[in-house]
């Protein structure tokens, strides 16, 4: 009776692996070659002005290159005659700096008299006091306060 049976027999759980394992591999390689079709410059032709189409009231005009179809003289450019620049005043000559030194000018004043008050020439500087350092109270590591401010 037991002689009947293959001696061989292919586990479940084995089997339940080598699926999984092999469904994996297909959704990877899948997810890979397409990522590596997505990251291909996409090539599409540019027709240019081939495609376009001016709107119904516009005017297009082109110049003739050849007077021979036409029989009209060719227009020949207009010269204008070049009339010499005038010469201004030449520039000063400069310092170098952005602005121009401020011309002096000399200043009387009168004497002072003597019967006018003089001004108050005392100078006082206001010195603020320090004080003291500034408290700080002590904490242990509980964050109960061990010794006041003060």
């Amino acid at each position: 009776m037991i002689a009947a049976y293959p001696t061989h027999r292919i586990d479940s759980v084995s089997a339940a692996l080598g699926i999984h394992l092999i469904v994996y591999c297909a959704v990877g390689a899948g997810l890979a070659f397409g990522l590596y079709a997505l990251l291909q410059p996409s090539r599409t032709p540019n027709s240019g002005l081939a495609v376009y189409k001016p709107p119904p009231a516009a005017v297009v005009t082109y110049a003739k290159r050849s007077t021979a179809t036409t029989g009209a003289e060719p227009i020949a450019p207009v010269e204008q005659p070049i009339a010499p620049v005038p010469l201004g005043d030449p520039e000063p000559v400069t310092t170098g700096r952005s602005t121009p030194e401020p011309e002096l000018k000399p200043t009387i004043t009168a004497p002072p008299s003597r019967t006018a008050k003089r001004p108050n020439r005392e100078v006082r500087m206001d010195i603020p006091r320090r004080r003291g350092a500034a408290c700080i109270p002590g904490y242990d590591s509980s964050g109960a306060q061990t010794r006041p401010c003060g």
